[in-house]
C-alpha cells in the first residue's frame, strides 16, 4: 500500500489537490475517479490549477484494493498539518532497497 509519508512532494501536492478541489474525503478511489479529476483539472489549469500529471505512481499492483479500485494515500490530520506548514519528511521505505544498502544505512546508524 502507498501511504501519504511516503510519497513524493509532487504527489502529495495531487493528493492534496484532489482532496480540496473534488471533496474526495475516501480511502480509495476509482479509475473512473481518476480520470475525470485529472481532465477537469487540465480544463482548469489557466484559472490557477497546478500543472499535475496523470496519476501512474497510483495504479500498483500493491496498492490495487479490487477491479480498477486502488487505496487512496489519504493523509491523517498532523500530515495534512505538516504539509501545510512545510514540515514534511519523507520516510524510505528500506524493503525496496537492495540488503547491502540496508548493511550501510544500519552500520554508520544512517536515518533513512
Amino acid at each position: 500500500m502507498i501511504y501519504f509519508n511516503e510519497l513524493k512532494p509532487t504527489q502529495k501536492r495531487y493528493v492534496v489537490e484532489v482532496m480540496n478541489r473534488f471533496d474526495h474525503s475516501f480511502d480509495e478511489i476509482t479509475l473512473a475517479d481518476m480520470e475525470f479529476y485529472h481532465s477537469e483539472m487540465l480544463m482548469t489549469r489557466n484559472q490557477g490549477c497546478p500543472k499535475l500529471g496523470y496519476p501512474n505512481w497510483l495504479i500498483k499492483p500493491e496498492n490495487k484494493l479490487s477491479k480498477s479500485v486502488y487505496k487512496f494515500p489519504k493523509p491523517t490530520d498532523s500530515e495534512l498539518e505538516d504539509y501545510y506548514s512545510g514540515k514534511t519528511e519523507r520516510v524510505v521505505n528500506l524493503k525496496k532497497f537492495s540488503p547491502l544498502l540496508q548493511n550501510v544505512i544500519k552500520e554508520y546508524g544512517l536515518k533513512p
